[in-house]
């Protein structure tokens, strides 16, 4: 007798333990929620590549969901049948859910390959703490049934695009109620208070980013005056309006420029330094520089790979000092006076190190930066 063919004991359903499962579910249905909330919020930045996945698809998607729910693991091959799986990877690791976008919606968009939606994804989460990668469907089951965990969570949505529609779907496993913060106690609360009014005179620096791309090593080691470089997420058009980015530490409020000040668009969040970790094709494409020809001197192996690791290049035009507690007071809609005009010349940071100078220019329609000064 096979093992699909012995006889089971059916256990009929406890309908006393309805009201709790419904009331874990909404719980879990919130958990994940809050968790996609706050990556869309990270990648609304105005130089993540949300816009650039509008452009690409002709207007922005419109994606319309249905609640959170849970469904047996057992089920887990039906809902990962005819769609592209890609991992989601939100910050630490162990935080990984699945998203599955329906075959034939890919092949009308053009995303023949599932690295091409792949690269689609990663370019629309660009600002936003989030990794993607293709995985089989083996790999999918592995990840998703790691903890043995006898239900999943599945969220569906339809989505559609000026050409088409189809559905995707994503699903991640219970344990992401572990990954939220438990909110502090009111007088955890109130001690956080009193230690904001010990930084009212402490001052701290933002530089206000224009734009930003990735550079190979090698091209960095080689820059020299009056070399070019054109950055391809550039938020101002010209320089003194449009969106921007307001960076403290390793973090940014997106904002816009306008005149004189900056207004805050959106709250503070970490922006991913990760993401070049795409394929080599994509971050070389990223960024350009005109720069002297290369040494054919030979190098060792390890020397090859120092050469092509890509560097984050930051065109900073300019800076604003606030104290601790005004920074911890910015809110959407706040104005933080510049001070000065932000015309002159512009440095281009990596790392939060000035590595050179240089000023703005116009290179068939598109802005770069000319570099004037190296700094060694």
């Amino acid at each position: 007798m096979s093992p699909s063919s012995r006889p089971r004991r059916v256990r009929p359903f406890p309908l006393a333990e309805l009201p709790r499962l419904l009331r874990v579910q909404v719980e879990l249905g919130q958990a994940l929620w809050r968790h996609i909330l706050a990556v869309l919020d990270a990648a609304k930045s105005p130089l993540g590549g949300l816009h650039d996945l509008a452009n690409r698809l002709g207007a922005a998607p419109q994606v319309r969901t249905v609640e959170p729910y849970l469904f047996p693991s057992e089920r887990l091959g039906s809902q990962l049948a005819g769609g592209v799986l890609l991992k989601l990877t939100n910050g630490l690791p162990g935080r990984d859910v699945v998203l599955v976008i329906e075959e034939p919606l890919c092949q009308k968009l053009g995303l023949l390959r599932p690295d091409d939606v792949a690269q689609l994804i990663r370019t629309a989460l660009l600002a936003a703490e989030v990794r993607v990668s293709v995985l089989s469907v083996d790999d999918a089951m592995a990840l998703l049934d790691e903890n043995g965990s006898p239900q999943l969570i599945s969220l569906d949505a339809r989505v559609t695009v000026p050409s088409t529609q189809g559905w995707a779907r994503l699903l991640c496993r219970p344990d992401i109620r572990l990954w939220a913060l438990m909110a502090p106690s009111d007088v955890a609360a109130q001690k956080s208070w009193l230690r904001r009014e010990r930084l009212r005179g402490i001052s701290s620096t933002l530089t206000i980013e224009a734009g930003y791309g990735f550079l190979p090593t090698a091209e960095v080691v080689a820059l020299r005056p009056d070399d070019i470089v054109i950055l391809d997420h550039f938020g101002p058009r010209p320089v003194t309006g449009g969106p921007v980015a307001l960076r403290l530490g390793g973090g940014v409020f997106p904002a816009f420029l306008d005149g004189a000040g900056v207004t805050i668009l959106g709250p503070y969040h970490l922006r991913a330094e990760s993401m070049a970790d795409a394929n080599a094709d994509t971050t070389s494409s990223e960024l350009s520089a005109l720069s002297g020809e290369p040494s054919t001197k030979p190098s060792p192996p390890g020397e090859h790979l120092l050469r092509e690791l890509p560097v984050q290049i930051t065109c900073e035009i300019g800076r604003v000092t606030l104290t601790a507690k005004e920074i911890l007071d910015l809110r959407p809609g706040a104005v933080v006076p510049v001070g000065r005009p932000l015309a002159g010349p512009v440095d281009l940071t990596a790392g939060g190190r000035v590595i050179a100078r240089g000023e703005l220019v116009d290179v068939e329609g598109e802005l770069g930066v000319r570099v004037t000064e190296v700094i060694d």
